[in-house]
């Protein structure tokens, strides 16, 4: 039997990122079609400030999952990204049995070798209570930590 294919939300948003929106929405429709996977709506905070990601985390709760270009997406402060993300990345994905996926970060929770991934680099973000930066070129899916 075939797996049943991913049906994603996806969430952009341009904030304090040298990658504008149409960038990133470009980055998050070319990994869905390279992995087979179908987003189904796509959310911004273009108008106001944090109600785009409210209504993605809604509309989750009808799809399999959310894809973003990068964490910084999530939080407000980058700064705080370890202090938000990781609550959000256990209760609302991990906990609800969603799918996440970052394409920077190389972060997903599709496969069972991603889950344990992700939940390593939270855990050593933990540790270090700092976040790696990831460098990101769309073109080629290739990440890299500096």
């Amino acid at each position: 039997m075939l797996p049943r294919r991913l049906n994603l939300i996806g969430y952009v948003r341009s904030g304090q990122s040298l990658v504008n929106s149409n960038e990133q929405l470009k980055a998050l429709e070319n990994y869905c079609r390279d992995h087979s996977y179908h987003m189904t709506a796509v959310f911004s905070d273009a108008e106001r400030a944090a109600f785009g990601l409210s209504q993605a985390l809604q509309a989750i709760k009808k799809a399999d999952g959310l894809i973003v270009y990068d964490c910084a997406r999530l939080v407000d402060n980058p700064a705080d990204t370890f202090r938000e993300l990781r609550p959000l990345i256990e209760n609302q994905f991990m906990h609800a049995h969603k799918k996440f996926i970052s394409i920077s970060e190389g972060f997903e929770n599709v496969t069972t070798s991603g889950q344990a991934n992700l939940m390593e680099v939270l855990n050593q973000w933990a540790r270090n209570e700092e976040t790696p930066r990831a460098t990101y070129d769309p073109a080629n899916h290739v990440r890299a930590f500096d």
